[in-house]
């Protein structure tokens, strides 16, 4: 995440200044609920050495992460993440991108095209 934690704080930044809240948007499945779960393992990691609760029913994950998925639309409504000092981050459905192969695809097919593994050059 080079640049991640820098960008945060400028967004932070500019919330405090324009007395308003985070909100990250973007095409569907452009990971977005990836990069929030990148700032709240940061934000975790400097709160604790130790951690927290692991997610019940996926080891990986610790509670308190936002669902992620390689399949569009996981992310159904805001989810909104307190910063603190009356701010808060919120997570946002995908914007639909017109012309996009992925809103032609019915969950059946989208199944079948989406990679299992990650794809490597």
């Amino acid at each position: 995440g080079f640049g991640v934690v820098g960008m945060m704080e400028k967004a932070k930044s500019l919330a405090e200044e324009m007395e308003c809240d985070i909100y990250v948007v973007g095409a569907a499945n452009a990971g977005k609920s990836t990069l929030v779960n990148y700032l709240l393992d940061e934000a975790r990691s400097k709160r604790s050495k130790f951690g927290g609760k692991k997610r019940a029913g996926n080891a990986n994950k610790w509670k308190g992460s936002v669902t992620t998925s390689p399949l569009p639309g996981t992310t159904l409504e805001f989810i909104k993440i307190e910063l603190g000092d009356g701010k808060c981050l919120y997570d946002t459905p995908g914007l639909l991108v017109p012309g996009c192969l992925t809103e032609r695809l019915t969950p059946a097919e989208l199944k079948i095209v989406v990679p299992k593994k990650k794809v490597e050059p």
